[in-house]
């Protein structure tokens, strides 16, 4: 099954910040609570020292590395999130000066072809992780890192498309998680 389509911008601009999700949304939560373990570790910290007892300057060294690894983390998420977001404004620019450029993406029996102006590639289905349906999008997982996913937008394609690229999903990915 063959699908070629031109790049819708909202449904592009939701499929990459899932993508995004995908690949911060776990490390994010981490993050999260281990802001509320250095407030705690934090506190700890300064009721035994000033108490003097030495134990409070450990936790105090603790709660400093908390912090030093949380500040590099965001550091690096708003960074790549930048950097993100540009690439994002840069392919819509390049299709909007581009009209005629197309994408095609096609569910061989065997594998999976995708082609658009910067890039063409043929992967085996077993090289895919995963796939998930989440909202109106049909999402294709490969390689265990999130470097390379592929987003379908049910409203893009015909219900009877979006159905059988379903079911060819399911014959030939198996969810590895």
């Amino acid at each position: 099954m063959k699908i070629e389509s031109k790049l819708n911008e909202s449904s592009f601009r939701k499929s990459q910040k899932i993508n995004l999700d995908f690949v911060f949304g776990k490390k994010l939560k981490s993050v999260k609570q281990n802001l509320i373990l250095l407030f705690f570790v934090l506190i700890i910290s300064l009721e035994l020292t000033s108490k003097e007892i030495i134990l409070g300057y450990i936790f105090l060294g603790f709660a400093l590395m908390f912090l030093i690894n949380i500040i590099w983390f965001y550091y690096s998420y708003f960074k790549i999130k930048k950097q993100h977001l540009k690439n994002i404004e840069t392919e819509i620019s390049h299709y909007k000066n581009n009209p005629d450029k197309s994408i095609i993406s096609e569910f061989r029996n065997d594998s999976f072809y995708y082609k658009d102006y910067k890039m063409e590639f043929t992967l085996i289905w077993e090289k895919f992780e995963s796939f998930q349906i989440i909202d109106d999008y049909l999402v294709l997982k490969s390689f265990g890192a999130n470097y390379l996913n592929f987003f379908f937008n049910k409203h893009e394609i015909s219900s009877e498309e979006f159905d059988k690229i379903i079911i060819i999903t399911r014959n030939n990915i198996k969810n590895k998680k």
